[in-house]
């Protein structure tokens, strides 16, 4: 597979153990939890087409498990993904918040994506086993937290401008 097109494949499930990826371009490939990256032989691949935007950079290569340790994703994920950029303060509150509301249960910060016009993904693990009716639960508590600490930070600037004016 040195050298190959993987642009957009969805590679859900697959299993490259022991493939040489070296040169590959994975620009917009899907991957998932089961896809397996055991023994993968890769110096560097390519993150756009026409061999552009080398990863690692030369003459940076990775090391042997590095590729797999890179891409291998872990675990169950939920995304949000936030349109208009993100409030990090009410992110991370309201972030903390949920974690505490599922204290008996972790949860941790994947991978955060800048897609076009200024939108976020944020990727998170979730526990093993989630079923989608309790990823939903996941996101819509998240969502919900997020908006409420963002209301209220706003609530405290406007409030702080006031104190400021008068």
């Amino acid at each position: 597979m040195r050298d190959a097109n993987l642009t957009q494949i969805h590679a859900l499930d697959t299993d490259f153990r022991g493939a040489n990826l070296t040169g590959a371009c994975i620009k917009n490939w899907n991957i998932n939890s089961e896809t397996k990256f055991d023994g993968v032989i890769c110096d560097y691949v390519y993150l756009e087409s026409n061999q552009q935007k080398r990863y690692p950079p030369a003459p940076e290569t990775f090391k042997p498990g590095d590729f797999a340790k890179l891409f291998q994703t872990v675990g169950e994920t939920i995304e949000l993904f936030f349109r208009e950029g993100i409030d990090w303060h009410a992110f991370l509150a309201a972030f903390n918040e949920f974690k505490q509301t599922y204290s008996d249960e972790e949860f941790s910060v994947q991978s955060i994506e800048q897609k076009m016009g200024g939108s976020l993904l944020v990727k998170l693990t979730v526990p093993e086993n989630s079923t989608e009716q309790k990823k939903a639960k996941y996101t819509n508590s998240l969502h919900e937290l997020y908006e409420s600490k963002l209301k209220l930070i706003e609530q405290q600037k406007q409030l702080l401008e006031k104190t400021v004016i008068n």
